[in-house]
């Protein structure tokens, strides 16, 4: 990423810089998930990333992603807060976080969980299959199966 100097202050220019712990947050466009995003370039950049490659400049080659140390403000850019990481830490940050997109917050869900119990409560192989809840729910059989043997929506199962 590079960025001319006209760039860096259009970038700065869009975020509200407090102390140096608190956080900095980006008050340009943001994308459907919640996070800054700058245009530069030709496309569209992670603030938070953006933030971290004018505070250091240089990316370690195996890290590639930028991390956030201040749970659930996604807005932040303040580089005091953020870090290199690779995408294992930054699932094992989500999950530790309380942030990790399950269940009905996850944008591609098309359940609720109170759908996801009821079918758990009404499959009855051969008397009331995962074909026939496909259908009631408006999902394939795959996806019911995925749901009776608690690969998909795991939080929900009682035995965790």
């Amino acid at each position: 990423m590079n960025f001319s100097q006209e760039d860096e202050d259009r970038f700065w220019s869009k975020v509200d810089i407090k102390s140096e712990n608190e956080c900095w947050n980006w008050t340009g466009y943001t994308s459907k998930g919640g996070y800054g995003q700058f245009y530069l370039n030709g496309s569209y950049r992670g603030g938070h990333r953006c933030s971290l490659v004018l505070a250091h400049a240089v990316q370690p080659l195996n890290k590639t992603w930028a991390l956030h140390t201040c749970v659930k403000n996604k807005k932040c850019v303040n580089p005091n807060h953020l870090y290199y990481g690779t995408p294992k830490e930054n699932s094992c940050d989500m999950i530790k976080d309380g942030t990790q997109a399950k269940g009905e917050i996850n944008g591609q869900c098309k359940l609720t969980e109170v759908q996801v119990r009821e079918i758990r409560e009404k499959y009855i192989p051969r008397k009331y299959p995962a074909q026939k809840l496909a259908g009631e729910y408006g999902v394939s059989s795959g996806a019911i199966y995925t749901i009776i043997n608690n690969k998909r929506w795991k939080h929900l199962n009682p035995k965790n």
